[in-house]
């Protein structure tokens, strides 16, 4: 059986661990974000320059009508995100 000493400091120490993780996903997240944020960014803009062709539209719209509706929608998310 533990002592109330030794049962504390392995909470305590525990305690201590979880802080030093969180800290550590707190330091990457506004890293990553920025770097997926800007990712998402290009890749919506190359999706959009992509359908304001028309024989590209024409080409999804015969093959793939449900990818381009998805990808409509994502376009349309995208937007409203922006504002």
């Amino acid at each position: 059986m533990k002592s109330f000493d030794e049962n504390g400091g392995e909470q305590q120490l525990r305690r201590r661990n979880r802080k030093a993780k969180l800290a550590r996903i707190m330091r990457s997240v506004p890293q990553t974000l920025a770097v997926d944020l800007l990712t998402l960014t290009v890749c919506c803009r190359y999706a959009e320059s992509l359908l304001k062709n028309p024989r590209v539209k024409k080409y999804l719209m015969k093959h793939y009508p449900e990818e381009l509706s998805d990808l409509e929608m994502l376009l349309a998310e995208f937007h409203g995100s922006e504002h």
